[in-house]
């Protein structure tokens, strides 16, 4: 005797995590939040480490930089393997220049260059840094990274987010921390896995409707 086996239907679909936590961070802690594009202001970003999540946020802002005064997205990279990892994302995307100004600067972020911070005065140079995205790996680096910046940043309303793995640990100290002079700078956390690997956010199509 056979018997008949149910047939089960499923639905398969891929995602990246680092392409959509590169999207919920720019929606999250969007440049027009921080800077005044209305007035005239232009867009500067500061992205420190260019692995999987750097070269997302690059691609992301590029992507959605259009803003309200018509200038030029300017984004600067930072990396220790800069200048390799420059020429591969350009192979991949040779029209990168028609959407931003794109600069990247080769520095070990555990050098004395970047603790002395004189790049820092370089990039605003070009104009003043309207947001700071730290995509490291390492969870305590990229803290001290912040740390290190902070003090240093011309404007006191530049923010600075961090990427955390979890919505927890260091990133729930920073959520629930209030600064402690009125000057400090804004220092956030991005917790990549609990806000990208929701239900919402994958099954559901959330940040593509």
């Amino acid at each position: 005797q056979t018997c008949a086996l149910p047939i089960y239907r499923f639905e398969l679909s891929f995602f990246n995590i680092f392409e959509n936590s590169a999207r919920q961070l720019l929606d999250d802690f969007s440049p027009d939040r921080y800077a005044d594009t209305v007035g005239g202001e232009r867009v500067h970003l500061l992205v420190v480490g260019f692995g999987q999540l750097g070269e997302c946020v690059l691609l992301q802002a590029a992507k959605i930089g259009h803003y309200a005064n018509g200038k030029e997205l300017c984004v600067t990279v930072i990396d220790r393997e800069a200048k390799k990892k420059e020429a591969m994302f350009r192979l991949r995307y040779p029209q990168l220049d028609q959407a931003c100004e794109a600069r990247f600067l080769q520095m070990d972020t555990k050098s004395p260059a970047f603790h002395e911070g004189s790049f820092l005065r370089e990039a605003e140079g070009i104009c003043p840094l309207t947001a700071i995205y730290v995509c490291l790996d390492d969870e305590s680096h990229v803290l001290s990274c912040a740390l290190t910046l902070r003090p240093k940043l011309a404007r006191s309303n530049t923010p600075i987010v961090v990427r955390m793995r979890e919505d927890a640990g260091f990133a729930a100290l920073l959520r629930n921390r209030k600064a402690k002079q009125a000057n400090e700078k804004p220092l956030h956390a991005f917790g990549m896995i609990h806000l990208t690997c929701r239900r919402e956010m994958v099954l559901n199509d959330v940040q593509d409707r």
